[in-house]
Protein backbone atom coordinates (compact mmCIF):
# COMPACT_ATOMS: atom_id res chain seq x y z
CA UNK A 1 0.00 0.00 0.00
CA UNK A 2 1.42 3.22 -0.70
CA UNK A 3 1.88 5.73 1.71
CA UNK A 4 -0.98 8.17 1.06
CA UNK A 5 -3.45 5.40 1.20
CA UNK A 6 -2.35 4.68 4.30
CA UNK A 7 -2.09 7.99 5.31
CA UNK A 8 -6.23 8.40 4.19
CA UNK A 9 -7.18 5.24 6.42
CA UNK A 10 -5.29 6.33 9.11
CA UNK A 11 -6.65 10.10 8.65
CA UNK A 12 -10.43 8.20 8.58
CA UNK A 13 -9.52 6.05 11.37
CA UNK A 14 -8.77 8.62 13.46
CA UNK A 15 -11.86 10.87 12.85
CA UNK A 16 -14.08 7.54 13.09
CA UNK A 17 -12.31 7.65 16.81
CA UNK A 18 -13.03 11.41 17.29
CA UNK A 19 -16.45 10.96 15.95
CA UNK A 20 -17.39 7.93 18.39
CA UNK A 21 -14.97 9.79 21.23
CA UNK A 22 -17.31 12.36 21.02
CA UNK A 23 -20.62 10.83 20.81
CA UNK A 24 -19.90 8.50 24.18
CA UNK A 25 -19.16 12.37 25.99
CA UNK A 26 -22.20 13.52 24.74
CA UNK A 27 -24.43 10.16 25.59
CA UNK A 28 -22.47 10.88 29.16
CA UNK A 29 -22.95 14.74 29.43
CA UNK A 30 -26.51 13.74 28.06
CA UNK A 31 -26.74 11.44 30.63
CA UNK A 32 -25.51 13.68 33.61
CA UNK A 33 -27.64 16.48 32.73
CA UNK A 34 -30.91 14.18 32.36
CA UNK A 35 -29.93 12.79 35.99
CA UNK A 36 -29.48 16.40 37.42
CA UNK A 37 -32.50 17.52 35.83
CA UNK A 38 -34.27 13.93 37.39
CA UNK A 39 -32.92 15.25 41.17
CA UNK A 40 -33.77 18.65 40.61
CA UNK A 41 -37.80 17.41 39.43
CA UNK A 42 -37.84 15.12 42.53
CA UNK A 43 -36.61 18.30 44.79
CA UNK A 44 -39.36 20.35 43.17
CA UNK A 45 -41.76 17.34 43.64
CA UNK A 46 -41.26 17.20 46.90
CA UNK A 47 -41.69 21.02 47.47
CA UNK A 48 -44.86 21.37 45.98
CA UNK A 49 -46.09 18.18 47.87
CA UNK A 50 -45.38 19.73 51.19
CA UNK A 51 -46.76 23.25 49.82
CA UNK A 52 -50.21 21.35 48.68
CA UNK A 53 -50.02 19.61 51.92
CA UNK A 54 -49.75 23.19 53.55
CA UNK A 55 -52.42 24.44 51.23
CA UNK A 56 -54.94 21.85 52.63
CA UNK A 57 -54.24 22.13 56.42
CA UNK A 58 -54.44 25.49 55.77
CA UNK A 59 -57.89 25.75 53.70
CA UNK A 60 -58.84 23.12 56.28
CA UNK A 61 -58.22 25.94 59.50
CA UNK A 62 -59.89 28.80 57.19
CA UNK A 63 -63.04 26.69 56.97
CA UNK A 64 -63.50 25.90 60.38
CA UNK A 65 -63.15 29.66 61.10
CA UNK A 66 -66.87 31.20 61.86
CA UNK A 67 -67.27 34.62 60.53
CA UNK A 68 -66.20 36.86 63.30
CA UNK A 69 -62.71 35.43 63.42
CA UNK A 70 -62.01 36.39 59.83
CA UNK A 71 -61.58 40.13 60.64
CA UNK A 72 -58.81 42.20 62.25
CA UNK A 73 -60.10 42.49 65.77
CA UNK A 74 -59.20 46.27 67.21
CA UNK A 75 -60.33 47.91 71.00
CA UNK A 76 -62.59 50.32 70.02
CA UNK A 77 -63.29 53.65 70.58
CA UNK A 78 -66.25 55.09 73.03
CA UNK A 79 -68.13 56.08 70.36
CA UNK A 80 -67.67 52.76 68.23
CA UNK A 81 -68.70 50.52 71.67
CA UNK A 82 -71.91 53.02 71.74
CA UNK A 83 -73.07 52.41 68.90
CA UNK A 84 -72.57 48.71 69.01
CA UNK A 85 -74.74 48.26 72.11
CA UNK A 86 -77.36 50.72 71.17
CA UNK A 87 -78.13 48.41 67.86
CA UNK A 88 -77.61 45.31 70.01
CA UNK A 89 -80.26 43.15 71.26
CA UNK A 90 -79.02 40.00 72.49
CA UNK A 91 -79.46 38.56 75.75
CA UNK A 92 -76.67 35.75 76.12
CA UNK A 93 -73.25 36.77 76.49
CA UNK A 94 -71.25 34.89 74.02
CA UNK A 95 -73.77 36.17 70.86
CA UNK A 96 -72.88 39.89 72.01
CA UNK A 97 -68.63 38.71 71.93
CA UNK A 98 -69.60 36.88 68.62
CA UNK A 99 -71.48 40.04 66.79
CA UNK A 100 -68.52 41.81 68.28
CA UNK A 101 -66.10 40.35 66.58
CA UNK A 102 -68.21 40.31 63.34
CA UNK A 103 -67.99 44.35 63.40
CA UNK A 104 -63.89 43.98 64.27
CA UNK A 105 -64.52 44.93 67.81
CA UNK A 106 -62.59 43.58 70.25
CA UNK A 107 -64.71 42.88 73.01
CA UNK A 108 -64.20 40.14 76.63
CA UNK A 109 -66.48 37.54 77.49
CA UNK A 110 -66.27 38.56 81.61
CA UNK A 111 -67.52 36.40 84.42
CA UNK A 112 -68.46 38.23 87.74
CA UNK A 113 -68.05 36.22 90.65
CA UNK A 114 -70.74 36.86 93.69
CA UNK A 115 -71.20 36.18 96.67
CA UNK A 116 -71.03 33.26 99.43
CA UNK A 117 -73.07 30.99 96.98
CA UNK A 118 -71.06 31.78 93.80
CA UNK A 119 -73.82 33.35 91.41
CA UNK A 120 -72.39 34.40 88.26
CA UNK A 121 -72.65 37.67 86.63
CA UNK A 122 -72.06 37.41 82.91
CA UNK A 123 -71.17 40.92 81.41
CA UNK A 124 -69.07 42.03 78.66
CA UNK A 125 -66.00 44.42 78.37
CA UNK A 126 -63.97 46.58 76.15
CA UNK A 127 -60.76 47.83 76.24
CA UNK A 128 -61.48 51.39 74.76
CA UNK A 129 -58.97 53.53 72.90
CA UNK A 130 -57.66 55.97 74.77
CA UNK A 131 -58.76 54.92 78.07
CA UNK A 132 -57.03 53.64 80.94
CA UNK A 133 -59.47 50.82 82.35
CA UNK A 134 -61.71 48.46 80.97
CA UNK A 135 -64.93 48.96 80.33
CA UNK A 136 -68.03 46.82 81.37
CA UNK A 137 -71.38 46.26 80.73
CA UNK A 138 -74.17 44.60 82.01
CA UNK A 139 -75.54 42.50 78.46
CA UNK A 140 -79.32 43.03 79.08
CA UNK A 141 -79.83 46.74 80.03
CA UNK A 142 -75.89 47.86 78.65
CA UNK A 143 -75.41 49.54 81.90
CA UNK A 144 -71.79 50.47 81.96
CA UNK A 145 -70.33 49.12 85.35
CA UNK A 146 -66.68 48.79 87.23
CA UNK A 147 -66.42 45.62 88.99
CA UNK A 148 -64.74 46.02 91.46
CA UNK A 149 -63.44 42.93 94.11
CA UNK A 150 -65.27 43.50 97.58
CA UNK A 151 -67.84 46.06 96.61
CA UNK A 152 -71.07 44.93 96.10
CA UNK A 153 -72.39 44.53 92.87
CA UNK A 154 -75.07 47.21 92.78
CA UNK A 155 -72.23 50.02 94.25
CA UNK A 156 -69.76 48.93 90.32
CA UNK A 157 -72.70 50.88 88.40
CA UNK A 158 -71.44 54.05 86.82
CA UNK A 159 -75.01 53.90 84.71
CA UNK A 160 -78.51 52.93 85.99
CA UNK A 161 -78.97 50.48 88.81
CA UNK A 162 -79.21 46.83 89.33
CA UNK A 163 -82.15 45.68 87.98
CA UNK A 164 -82.06 41.47 89.89
CA UNK A 165 -81.27 41.92 93.49
CA UNK A 166 -80.50 38.65 93.74
CA UNK A 167 -77.00 39.87 92.66
CA UNK A 168 -76.63 42.57 95.06
CA UNK A 169 -73.65 40.64 96.88
CA UNK A 170 -69.80 41.01 97.58
CA UNK A 171 -67.98 40.19 94.38
CA UNK A 172 -65.99 37.85 95.19
CA UNK A 173 -63.83 37.55 91.75
CA UNK A 174 -63.32 38.48 88.08
CA UNK A 175 -62.49 36.90 85.07
CA UNK A 176 -61.65 38.20 82.11
CA UNK A 177 -61.51 35.57 78.53
CA UNK A 178 -60.60 37.23 75.75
Amino acid sequence: MNKKKTLEITTIIALALIINLSIISLNYTMSNDLKNTKSVLEHYEERLSNIQESYGKNQSILNDLTEGDKYLLHNPLKDEVNGFLEKENSKNASTVVNNAKKEGLRCAYVQVIIGEILLLKEIIGFNISGEENMSYYEIKTHYQIEPIIGLNYSECFVTGELDDQVYNQRIRDIVTIW
